[in-house]
């Protein structure tokens, strides 16, 4: 006052901090490709933090852990950062892990049937055996020539190759994904011979005679294909066939 006497007081001040963090997701979809044979990939990111003050742990706490293993699909990525404060920010990104590998197939070295005995066909599914594997772990789609992965189909006696090719539910094939064997075909069934007899008659002057072929005597049927008859003695001409029965 003004004879000089001082009177004091004192009084708090609180600063108090409302500034959120700062955090930065990334902008665009993080693509990650899975590990050889496996279904799953490790995925990493950066989550930049900053603050006016600090930031806990200074880092900022994912749903996702960095470094983790992701199953195959896409998801969202949520993740938030606190100050000393506890203001909080948040930010979200997206994750995909993508399937590139193709399938494996595997075929049967060969397949073997039989022919029917009234038929130059045998029926069978081709593919019955043939199987594929898939690192996502769902089975792969099959498909075979003529159709005969799981559908029975008819086949020609002889040999028919048969080729294969696995695709997986993303779209995947590749050489791996191809197989081929072979399908036999067996004729196991005779032909059925027709053998007619008949009546020759001596030669002048001799006690035999011959026969030059056997044209209408022998025929033969078969349920593929008659390739060549052979008869004994052969009709060459040459054979002096007695008086007499010959068989």
């Amino acid at each position: 006052d003004s004879w000089g006497n001082v009177g004091t007081c004192s009084y708090n001040v609180t600063v108090r901090d409302y500034v959120k963090p700062n955090i930065t997701c990334p902008a665009t979809p993080l693509l990650f490709n899975t590990t050889f044979n496996a279904s799953t990939a490790p995925v990493y990111f950066s989550i930049p933090v900053s603050d006016n003050i600090a930031v806990v742990n200074n880092s900022a706490s994912c749903s996702v852990l960095n470094g983790s293993a992701l199953t195959i699909g896409a998801r969202v990525v949520s993740c938030s950062a606190q100050d000393s404060s506890k203001n909080i920010n948040t930010c979200s990104f997206n994750i995909t892990v993508r399937d590139y590998q193709p399938p494996y197939i595997y075929c049967p070295a060969n397949v073997s049937i039989n022919a029917f005995s009234n038929s130059p066909y045998g029926t069978t599914i081709a593919g019955s055996s043939v199987y594929a594997i898939d690192n996502s772990g769902t089975s792969p789609a099959i498909s075979c020539s003529y159709n005969s992965y799981n559908v029975a189909q008819n086949f020609y006696a002889g040999s028919t190759p048969i080729t294969c090719n696995a695709t997986d539910i993303y779209g995947n094939t590749g050489p791996a994904s191809v197989c081929t064997f072979p399908l036999v075909v067996n004729d196991i069934t005779p032909p059925v011979m027709t053998c007619l007899s008949t009546t020759i008659y001596t030669l002048p002057d001799a006690n035999y005679s011959t026969l030059t072929n056997y044209s209408g005597l022998v025929s033969a049927i078969d349920n593929v294909n008659v390739t060549n008859i052979t008869c004994t003695p052969s009709a060459t001409g040459s054979y002096k066939f007695p008086v007499g029965v010959t068989t």
